[in-house]
């Protein structure tokens, strides 16, 4: 009696060493896929990162490059401007309009020496050679509208352009902003002739 219980003892410790072995070996296969699992993960994640990198990395070049083409066009053309302006031929380069609906006519003067602007006269004159700038009812009236008289605005600008050699420097005068774009737009129409050392009186159209 005590063989068979012995046997049976043994029996039973026998399967269950075969019970855990089997446990083992699952435990040792769900290991194995798991890391099989961290390792696909940590490919795909490794995979996206450098990608995006790539991407980033590319876009970053095409932002710099498209910055550095429209820097160095924006230098060509300061240079060109510049350029123009050395090349200024000397002479007395005059331009005049038509009067407008009120009676003025604009009046531009500028005078080049050695390849310099020395002298800016802009106006406006009546029919009867008498300038805006000396109307002092005029001025009076426009400086108590506005805050600046026709008269000031033409002086700072002439003294400007003489200073500046450059019209796109010549600051505009506030209150008077209607005169520095005539003034502007005249100003590059006589530098263009000075450029080329056309002397003859340029004609412009006014309303």
């Amino acid at each position: 009696m005590e063989l068979k219980n012995l046997v049976n003892k043994g029996t039973l410790l026998l399967g269950s060493m075969f019970v855990l072995a089997a446990c083992g070996a699952n435990n040792a296969a769900s290991d194995k896929k798991e890391e099989a699992r961290m390792e696909e993960t940590t490919a795909m994640m490794k995979e996206t990162t450098e990608a995006k990198m790539e991407e980033t990395t590319a876009m970053m070049e095409e932002t710099t490059e498209a910055k550095m083409d429209e820097t160095t066009a924006m230098m060509d053309e300061t240079t060109a401007m510049m350029s123009e302006m050395e090349a200024l031929k000397d002479g007395e380069y005059k331009l005049e309009s038509n009067a407008d609906e009120r009676g003025w006519a604009h009046s531009f003067t500028i005078v080049v020496k050695d390849g310099k602007i020395t002298e800016s006269k802009y106006d406006m004159v009546d029919k009867d050679g008498k300038l805006k700038s000396e109307n002092e009812e005029y001025n009076k009236m426009m400086e108590e509208k506005s805050g600046a008289s026709f008269a000031k605005a033409v002086e700072a600008y002439n003294k400007g352009l003489v200073e500046k050699q450059n019209v796109a420097d010549v600051e505009s005068v506030s209150g008077a902003t209607s005169t520095y774009d005539s003034f502007a737009e005249y100003a590059k129409l006589l530098l263009e002739a000075a450029a080329k050392g056309n002397t003859e009186t340029i004609k412009v159209e006014v309303k």
